[in-house]
């Protein structure tokens, strides 16, 4: 019986001591939360804010509606198709700016546009023309494009398709105008940023070469579209092309996880490219008596020097120089020696 009662107590003292807490809750209101339940979500908004602060890119959306910058480019043009902006404030002087476009999208297909004109209009309405975005033809883009921030400076990257090559441009602005970011680099290719910079998308016909009888096979038929990555860094105010030298089979041969005699086994010329961001890149190439099949090898090289890993294989072949593309004394063999 005693017992009994004193089960009973502890209980009445258990629900008053929580009716206690209620009420106290209600009086400052304060929610009664678990602490292991607050401290996940204080993770969480670390997290996100984390998140927010390390992001160096964000995306911008196109606007199909009419607006200030609209309104400048249709006054001082003749146009034949509608007009469609990206706003942005590229300076983030709390101006904005716009890239306005002339152009089409097919009906539920809004994402996409075909922009046959595009201008940057400035914060003081000033129009410019980008004709490299559309030569030699109209450029097929996303309704989605990016920006991008580099020591400080925004760059503003512009994506699509001409045909069925990838074209690309990447800009900065100064003194009202968008300037080319990426010098070292031509429209033709897709150019995204990427955690260290940016990354250019080489195109070329070049995965197998059909030798033809008294012509160096540069000059042979070349068939095979080939997408090739080269990475570029940020520094003096652009984006710039990693410096790279060939190297012997010997010096390769060093890196530890490079199997040298795997790769030149079946293969009738390889080339070693080191390039100053610790990517070494394999060109191999094979002949099955008709054709020459040439695939790349995209190696990362340990911050000691000392080994090597596979990141990726791609159909084509890299260059030393981009703007020497043929410049591999393999390309001119001559089929007739």
């Amino acid at each position: 019986m005693k017992i009994r009662k004193i089960l009973a107590l502890l209980c009445v003292g258990s629900l008053l001591m929580a009716c206690s807490v209620e009420e106290e809750s209600k009086k400052d209101n304060t929610p009664v939360v678990s602490v292991e339940k607050s401290k996940k979500e204080d993770d969480s908004a670390k997290e996100q804010v984390k998140n927010v602060e390390d992001s160096k890119t964000y995306k911008i959306e196109l606007d199909n509606g009419e607006n200030d910058f609209t309104e400048v480019v249709k006054s001082a043009n003749s146009l034949e198709y509608a007009l469609a902006s990206f706003v942005f404030d590229l300076d983030d002087n709390g101006k904005e700016e716009a890239l306005v476009l002339e152009g089409t999208s097919d009906e539920g297909e809004e994402s996409y546009l075909t922009a046959y004109r595009i201008w940057f209009v400035n914060e003081d309405k000033d129009i410019q023309s980008l004709e490299e975005l559309t030569n030699p033809g109209p450029l097929e883009l996303s309704s989605t494009q990016e920006i991008g921030t580099f020591s400080d400076e925004k760059c503003i990257s512009i994506n699509g398709q001409i045909g069925i090559d990838g074209w690309g441009c990447v800009y900065y602005l100064k003194d009202g105008k968008l300037v080319n970011a990426a010098p070292d680099t031509w429209p033709k290719g897709n150019k995204y940023f990427s955690e260290n910079g940016l990354q250019w998308t080489v195109e070329f016909y070049g995965m197998s070469i059909e030798p033809e009888e008294g012509k160096e096979l540069i000059d042979s038929l070349a068939t095979g579209h080939c997408y090739i990555p080269y990475d570029l860094y940020w520094g003096d105010g652009t984006f710039n092309l990693y410096k790279a030298s060939e190297i012997s089979k010997e010096k390769a041969s060093e890196y530890e996880g490079l199997n040298i005699a795997e790769i030149e086994d079946g293969a009738v010329a390889v080339q070693y490219i080191l390039r100053d961001n610790n990517e070494l890149d394999v060109n191999r190439v094979t002949f099955d008596g008709d054709f020459y099949s040439f695939e790349a090898m995209i190696y990362d090289i340990s911050n000691d020097g000392k080994t090597c890993k596979l990141r990726n294989t791609v159909e084509g072949y890299f260059a030393v120089d981009v703007t020497d593309y043929d410049a591999w004394d393999f390309l001119h063999k001559d089929e007739a020696n």
